[in-house]
C-alpha cells in the first residue's frame, strides 16, 4: 500500500517540476540495500543504517554497501530511525494502543531509545497520532534537532510534521508532504512525497530546492553528500553535492587549514582567492553547528576548538555567494 502511494506522489511531483525551476541533483554512486523492504536511513559518521518497515531490522552498512551488523527491535515496524550523538532511536509505525482525548480515539506510537548492539529497547517516549484517522505504517520520518524530536506522518496534503519535546509533548507544525528528514547545515532537509524534491526547513516553512530522480523515502547527510533510500529499485543512492549551496573551490586558490588532524587549535588562512568572508561556522559530521567564528580579517587566525569532542567536523566558510567547505580531524 505505501509503495501505491508513494508512486502517485511520485507522479504528481513530477508535474509539479514542470512548472518550477529546480536544480536536479543526479545519481553519483549507488549500493544494494541491505534489505528488501527499506524505509528509513541514517549516518553516524561512519556508517550507514537502514531499517526495515515489515520486519523491524535495522542494517547497518558501510559507504560501499557492505553490511556489517544488524539488530532486530522486536514487535516493531520501524520507519525513521535518527542518531542522538551515539544514540540511536527508532520509530515503531505500529499503532500500541488507542487513547481517549475529547470523546475520540487517537492512535499512540512509541519512540524507542535502541541498544545499537543487540537492538533491545533502552526508554522510549510514547507519541500520540495527530489525527484520529492515521493507521499502522502512517508515521513515516524521523529527525532529532534543537533538543526536539520531528516526526512526519501521513497528513495528506495538510500539515504533517510533528515536534516531540523530550518529555512526550507533541504539537503540530505547519509542514506538508514531508516523508524522511534528516539535518544539515543548522536545517532540517527533508524528502517531499514521492521521493523528487529535497527542501529545507525550519518546521515551518517548505522551501523546495532541489529535484532528485528517485522514489525516495528518506535522507541523510555523511557531511558532504546527501543519501537516499530509492525503494523502485530498494538501493542506497549517493547525490552530487549541492551545488547551488556549496561551490568547492580549486584546492590551491581558497583557504588551508593546518594542523589537520589537530588536537587543541587550527591555523585558518586565505589562498589566492583572496574572498571577502563573512561568515565561518564549524559543523559536526551531521551538519548541526557547533561553532560560529568571528573572522578577524587577518592574514592568518588562530581557532580553539580543544573544547570539542574527538571526531570529525566541517568548516563552512561564507562570502554571501559560495561556501567552501573544508573538513577537519579533531583528535
Amino acid at each position: 500500500m505505501k509503495r501505491i502511494l508513494l508512486t502517485i506522489f511520485a507522479i504528481i511531483a513530477s508535474l509539479n517540476v514542470l512548472f518550477t525551476q529546480n536544480d536536479t541533483l543526479n545519481v553519483i554512486f549507488e549500493f544494494n540495500s541491505p534489505t528488501p523492504n527499506p524505509w528509513g536511513l541514517t549516518f553516524d559518521g561512519t556508517d550507514f543504517w537502514v531499517s526495515d518497515h515489515i520486519s523491524g531490522m535495522i542494517y547497518k552498512s558501510n559507504p560501499t554497501g557492505q553490511t556489517v551488523d544488524s539488530i532486530e527491535v522486536i514487535s516493531s515496524m520501524i520507519t525513521g530511525i535518527s542518531f542522538v550523538n551515539d544514540t540511536l532511536w527508532a520509530l515503531n509505525s505500529k499503532i500500541v494502543k488507542d487513547t481517549i482525548m475529547n470523546t475520540s480515539a487517537y492512535p499512540v506510537y512509541f519512540l524507542y531509545k535502541i541498544d545499537k548492539s543487540n537492538g533491545h529497547k533502552i526508554d522510549s517516549i510514547e507519541i500520540i497520532g495527530s489525527a484520529t484517522n492515521l493507521q499502522s505504517g502512517d508515521l513515516w520520518g524521523l529527525e532529532f534537532h534543537n533538543d526536539k524530536f520531528y516526526i512526519s506522518y501521513n497528513g495528506g496534503y495538510g500539515p504533517c510534521l510533528i515536534e516531540v519535546e523530550r518529555n512526550g509533548i507533541c504539537s503540530d507544525l505547519c509542514c506538508t508532504h514531508l516523508v524522511g528528514m534528516t539535518v544539515a547545515y543548522d536545517s532540517i532537509w527533508a524528502i517531499r512525497y514521492g521521493g523528487d524534491l529535497i527542501t529545507v526547513t525550519n518546521g515551518y516553512d517548505e522551501n523546495w530546492k532541489y529535484r532528485i530522480v528517485c522514489n525516495a523515502t528518506d535522507l541523510a547527510y555523511d557531511g558532504e553528500n546527501f543519501w537516499v533510500i530509492d525503494t523502485a529499485d530498494n538501493k542506497i543512492k549517493k547525490l552530487e553535492g549541492v551545488t547551488a549551496l556549496i561551490s568547492n573551490l580549486n584546492e590551491n586558490n581558497d583557504f588551508h587549514i593546518f594542523p589537520n588532524p589537530t588536537k587543541d587549535y587550527f591555523n585558518l588562512t586565505p589562498g589566492k582567492s583572496n574572498i571577502d568572508i563573512q561568515t565561518i561556522v564549524i559543523t559536526d559530521i551531521n551538519g548541526r553547528i557547533v561553532e560560529n567564528i568571528r573572522w578577524n580579517k587577518n592574514d592568518s587566525q588562530r581557532i580553539d576548538i580543544s573544547h570539542l569532542l574527538k571526531g570529525v567536523y566541517f568548516i563552512a566558510i561564507s562570502n554571501g555567494n559560495k561556501v567552501v567547505i573544508k573538513k577537519i580531524v579533531k583528535k
